[in-house]
């Protein structure tokens, strides 16, 4: 059946197998199901109005999967997250290529670029599709990279570095976006190694990455030690880069001084800085 070509009664058909499927006795079907139904593919829309009013051609690229966002979710849900034990090293696979996927397509038709991803402006928060999320089955998969990230961080220390490692460097902005959720979420990394790793990455202003960066520094600035938190200090304070305006620093500080409320030093280079500006 996943040879077959699409038609919208094949992958309905699909959907209600990988939604009616149980664990242990279908694991490798369903596999296949989740991998084949969240695979991406491009949609071309053509704008017949706009060819004809102004006699120019006008093609729209879009992602879409064959599986929808109702039976995908019912799926993760019943199937795979209760059973990430036994299925997360292979669904990290599979969520991890068609993410990646999505991404190399958006490339190839232009939509995406160094300086803009569709998929990282769609999502509003990593952890969370309440403030938007794209369509179909990429949500469900940046949820289940999300579900993924918490049961590595509990369950398999050597995953969530492995995670890590290979999204970060990505030219994906949305990749990069859940590796820095997955630091946030590493529990055998100090305090100290998780303030060093964001000045390492120069993440303090960088552009599209904000939320995490902040979600990271809320989990490690209260916990790490004075030396760090000073250094930490010193580059939110010291830049000099031209492109990051005031109130950047200011929302830093900000942040920093309600994340960690007993830390005297942020407080005192915050209100120093609100002072000045």
């Amino acid at each position: 059946l996943v040879g077959l070509q699409s038609t919208q009664f094949s992958y309905q058909l699909l959907e209600f197998i990988l939604a009616d499927s149980v664990f242990p006795d279908d694991e490798a079907s369903a596999l296949i199901l989740f991998d084949h139904l969240t695979k991406p593919e491009i949609l071309l829309k053509k704008d017949i109005w706009k060819e004809l009013s102004e006699n120019a051609e006008d093609v729209s690229f879009e992602l879409q999967t064959e599986g929808s966002e109702h039976w995908l979710h019912l799926a993760w849900m019943k199937l795979f997250r209760p059973h990430l034990n036994e299925l997360g090293d292979r669904l990290v696979w599979i969520v991890y290529k068609n993410l990646l996927g999505a991404h190399l397509l958006l490339r190839s038709t232009g939509a995406n670029n160094s300086q803009s991803d569709r998929l990282s402006l769609r999502r509003g928060m990593i952890e969370s599709a309440s403030q938007g999320t794209p369509d179909d089955g990429i949500g469900i998969l940046i949820n289940a990279a999300c579900g993924l990230i918490e049961w590595s961080a509990s369950s398999r220390p050597a995953t969530i570095e492995f995670l890590v490692q290979s999204w970060f460097p990505s030219d994906s902005r949305l990749m990069r976006r859940l590796a820095i959720f997955a630091v946030s979420k590493i529990t055998h990394w100090s305090a100290d190694k998780k303030i060093g790793w964001i000045l390492k990455h120069d993440l303090l202003y960088a552009y599209g990455l904000k939320h995490e960066v902040f979600l990271l520094i809320q989990d490690a600035f209260p916990r790490a030690s004075e030396k760090a938190q000073t250094r930490f200090l010193d580059r939110v304070t010291g830049v000099r880069a031209k492109n990051v305006r005031p109130y950047e620093i200011f929302n830093l500080l900000y942040w920093l001084v309600t994340s960690a409320p007993d830390c005297s030093d942020a407080r005192s280079r915050f209100e120093k800085f609100s002072a000045d500006h």
